[in-house]
């Protein structure tokens, strides 16, 4: 990602746009890759077409991911706002990201479902904590993980759960004790994204719900997060409850 975004215009950089220069004949243009180019290669990543055509899309959407990530990651604390990316962009490449990481194509499946878990490990850091664009970027990922998980592909559902257990393994490596201990206690003042907080209590919200599909992604989830959380006592103690309703 930080090697990604340096290879782009720094012009674009004071605005929220994701732009790259194009050079053609008659100059160079600032292309928009944030937009409706986004869309169009996910959905030419995620469709039925040539198969040539679709790797092609899916190594651009890879690398214009690296570079959103790069640029948010960069700079996380600049005037609380990171890179100032827009919030839409994270929202509408997570689900493609999420999708591709259970790709019937094993190149597409390798390429996204490395990336994705990779996500997982960056985003769960405690920088999230902090209100600023890779919390809001984080929010989103988890949330394109549970829709995943609400889903009627059973790969894709298997994917989801196994990356929020990413999510919840690396959240739970970066909290030394004390932090635990704060976190838990309720008398945490970060006022980010509490994400192990926001992902247990989702878990077990969704394992209440009257769609069997959602309480089938929950429970799938569950199993593979709970190795994770069973070594804490404070967590389980918090939550414990909560799952076992």
């Amino acid at each position: 990602g930080g090697e990604a975004v340096r290879a782009f215009s720094q012009r674009t950089e004071s605005s929220r746009m994701l732009g790259a220069p194009l050079t053609i004949s008659l100059g160079t243009l600032s292309l928009r890759l944030d937009g409706a180019l986004l869309n169009r290669l996910g959905v030419i990543a995620c469709g039925s077409g040539p198969r040539q055509t679709r790797l092609l899309a899916s190594e651009a959407l890879h690398a214009l991911v690296l570079v959103a990530i790069g640029r948010t990651t960069s700079h996380p604390n600049q005037h609380g706002k990171g890179a100032n990316l827009e919030d839409s962009i994270y929202v509408r490449v997570w689900p493609y990201v999420c999708s591709l990481a259970s790709h019937s194509d094993s190149i597409i499946r390798a390429l996204f479902r490395e990336l994705l878990l990779q996500c997982c490990r960056l985003f769960s850091n405690r920088d999230c904590r902090e209100q600023n664009e890779k919390t809001r970027a984080a929010r989103y990922l988890v949330d394109a993980l549970f829709e995943a998980l609400a889903g009627h592909q059973a790969s894709k559902r298997a994917q989801a759960a196994e990356a929020l257990a990413e999510f919840v393994n690396w959240t739970c490596k970066q909290m030394r004790p004390a932090e635990v201990r704060e976190e838990m206690s309720g008398v945490a003042t970060g006022k980010g994204f509490d994400a192990l907080a926001h992902v247990l209590r989702r878990v077990a919200f969704d394992l209440t719900q009257r769609d069997a599909t959602r309480r089938l992604g929950a429970a799938l989830a569950l199993g593979k997060l709970a190795r994770h959380v069973r070594a804490h006592s404070l967590i389980l103690s918090r939550f414990g409850l909560h799952l076992l309703r």
